[in-house]
């Protein structure tokens, strides 16, 4: 509930921010947003395809990222090994 809260207050302030466009490697995002996930006392094997280059906002694509293996890990059960 924090996470929803902390990004609906950030909402106005990234709305007002002019995007910097620029060439952003998804799989080097990917894995830098991985390393900082909170992974203690979790077996997770993230299973990452070939991702392109894109042109966008480097830091709202790492939000985006964030959102989608924060949500990803919250959302697999404590079981032996969860695979994202």
């Amino acid at each position: 509930m924090n996470t929803l809260i902390d990004a609906m207050l950030d909402m106005p302030r990234t709305s007002r921010l002019p995007l910097r466009v620029r060439l952003v490697d998804l799989k080097a995002l990917g894995a830098a947003v991985h390393m900082e996930l909170d992974l203690v006392d979790r077996r997770v094997e993230c299973r990452v395809g070939r991702l392109p280059l894109v042109t966008g906002d480097h830091d709202l694509l790492r939000q985006v990222m964030q959102n989608l293996l924060s949500n990803a890990l919250k959302y697999t059960d404590l079981r032996e090994l969860a695979v994202i």
